[in-house]
């Protein structure tokens, strides 16, 4: 028969340590046989392991791998609570953004607003300044602050600066991929000088270029990418070219001219794909998902810690604990 899984929290439940502790061990390789689901995010414990943990009957006392662990009393607070529940508005925070929605149609001073269709995340609130320059704007709370730098994560204040400057890095580089003058380039004497300044018209519409730059990244990437592209009429007869029904790509008189479109679109997405701006967008993006995912794993380590760690001014002074 199967041997019976845990997962972090319920492992914990029932050898009688802390999350913080089960997890570290299942880092460490200390729980034979603990591996990770969902795109690694989330560990598995099986029954055997937890059977080794070697639980004394009055459960004071614990061994592991050699180490006596001696049980302390965990009582919750608000305050501790707070703090990890910050923990966690964070790691919802510190994420990146889809490709298709990392190429922003309208580049003007003023938030930048994307509706991502994964998991409802709490994207960072992103803002583009009057001289265009970017800024991710993500404060860690002073508290939260105090009992990471006092708690033995530290690290990941720096990390966090480092994520948002290179955030704005990636998102800058995806626009000037998809500005015109390079477009010009790729396709001049094809598209008008005007035809991004055009909205709701017939021709060429600003998501033309983003969505090829950001479909040309799919594919440098290796994802798969959806291949939809729909044609419908609006209620001006006109046709509506749009791809995977994310908004118009091209507003066209005839059926057969937004065909040619399409064809035209398809031809672009190849063509960015292999360019070196393509690769550069790929290599920076994906030292960003790793520096994403590192991060989430240590806030998500002091998120699951029973007793949150470090100190602020509002916990209890030093001197008083025992």
């Amino acid at each position: 028969m199967d041997d019976k899984v845990y997962t972090i929290k319920d492992a914990a439940q029932k050898a009688n340590y802390s999350e913080r502790q089960i997890r570290q061990w299942c880092i460490d390789g200390k729980l034979t046989g603990a591996y990770k689901i969902a795109e690694g995010r989330k560990w598995l414990i099986p029954e055997s392991a937890l059977a080794a943990l070697n639980v004394s009957s009055q459960g004071q006392q614990k061994a592991i791998a050699g180490e006596i662990v001696k049980q302390v009393p965990y009582l919750e607070t608000t305050h501790k609570q707070e703090m990890r529940e910050l923990a966690g508005k964070l790691i919802n925070e510190i994420s990146l953004p889809e490709i298709q929605n990392s190429f922003i149609v309208d580049w003007k001073p003023g938030p930048i607003e994307y509706v991502d269709s994964r998991d409802h995340r709490l994207f960072p609130p992103i803002r583009i300044a009057e001289n265009e320059t970017i800024s991710v704007d993500i404060a860690i709370e002073g508290n939260l602050r105090s009992h990471l730098e006092t708690g033995g994560f530290s690290d990941v204040i720096g990390e966090i600066d480092n994520w948002k400057s290179g955030l704005g890095q990636y998102l800058r580089k995806c626009h000037d991929f998809s500005s015109l003058p390079m477009r010009k380039v790729k396709v001049q004497a094809k598209f008008p000088d005007d035809a991004v300044e055009r909205n709701e018209k017939v021709g060429y519409q600003k998501a033309f270029f983003t969505s090829a730059c950001a479909d040309a990244i799919e594919i440098a990437i290796g994802n798969v990418r959806e291949s939809g592209y729909w044609r419908q009429i609006n209620a001006y007869s006109l046709w509506n070219l749009t791809r995977c029904g994310k908004g118009s790509i091209y507003i066209a008189n005839t059926e057969s001219e937004a065909n040619e479109r399409q064809c035209e679109h398809q031809g672009l997405v190849a063509g960015f794909s292999e360019t070196k701006e393509a690769k550069e967008i790929v290599k920076v993006r994906q030292d960003l998902e790793l520096i994403t995912e590192k991060i989430r794993e240590r806030l998500q380590t002091f998120r699951d810690m029973q007793c949150a760690c470090g100190h602020c001014e509002l916990c209890p002074p030093l001197t008083a604990r025992p």
